[in-house]
């Protein structure tokens, strides 16, 4: 049995028709109370159809969303029914109230507000499935993420594919000091000269070509290309202390950056 409650028309509708049948019985008119008894059915068989179908409704959690630790995210839920006819039904947070989608045989969906702390595994909370009657006097609910979990990454912070390589150029150089103990290490291939391009926003000063600039008036960069051979290998030594989660953000970080380009290897230790 699924758990119903009035709405607030419901609860108007009510006290309509509480009101009518006092003022029938009082006064003998015969017609209010036949008024006053047709709200209270009406109102009962808005209480017994309310949560027709909704058993029949399926959800799913979509978390291909990218949730990183302690900032505020979103989760698709998607929901479809198991039936020829469309059921209009709300999804919502528990205690909020959620935009109402209209499912059918083709899936819909929603999206829940998050906000995780921490990295790891996300207990999602409580959310309600709800399907109102046919005038909306009541509402039936279902929880329909009990016991759902979605994976929350560390997080990240922007890291210059660019300026990357020319550190572990540095670093193949010898001109990076040695890591400590709680680090991450990094190490790769370079990347090769290829030309030169027009600025565009979120470019490195120092990519800013100067001679050919001053020569065309137009601020120009240089442009590097990725050997298909690159490959980076991130060693990450965590520690037991306040500063062991920076570095796995920090580790986190430069992955994704390396990830954006093609036809690179990536290892992780």
């Amino acid at each position: 049995m699924l758990p119903r409650a009035l709405t607030f028309a419901g609860v108007v509708w009510l006290v309509i028709s509480v009101c009518l049948l006092a003022l029938a019985l009082a006064k003998g008119i015969g017609l209010l109370l036949l008024l006053g008894l047709w709200m209270l059915v009406a109102l009962g068989w808005n209480l017994a159809r309310c949560g027709v179908g909704l058993h029949k409704i399926r959800v799913a959690v979509r978390d291909d969303d990218t949730l990183e630790a302690g900032r505020p995210g979103t989760v698709r839920v998607v929901v479809w029914r198991e039936g020829a006819s469309a059921l209009p039904v709300r999804v919502s947070p528990r205690g909020e109230r959620g935009g109402q989608v209209v499912v059918s045989l083709g899936a819909e969906e929603t999206r829940l507000p998050v906000h995780p702390s921490r990295r790891g595994w996300l207990e999602l909370p409580s959310a309600w499935l709800s399907s109102s009657g046919p005038y909306g006097l009541a509402e039936a609910h279902r929880d329909i993420l009990d016991g759902e979990k979605v994976l929350v990454l560390p997080r990240q912070g922007w890291v210059d594919a660019r300026e990357l390589a020319a550190w572990l150029q540095q670093a193949r150089e010898g001109r990076t000091p040695e890591p400590e103990s709680g680090s991450v290490v990094a190490a790769a291939t370079g990347e090769e000269f290829h030309g030169l391009r027009n600025w565009r926003a979120g470019d490195s000063p120092r990519l800013v070509h100067w001679r050919t600039t001053a020569r065309t008036g137009v601020k120009m960069v240089r442009e590097h290309e990725q050997p298909r051979d690159e490959a980076l290998v991130v060693l990450l030594e965590p520690v037991d202390d306040d500063g062991g989660e920076e570095l796995v953000s920090l580790a986190a970080s430069v992955v994704t950056a390396w990830a954006r380009g093609g036809n690179r290897w990536l290892g992780l230790v």
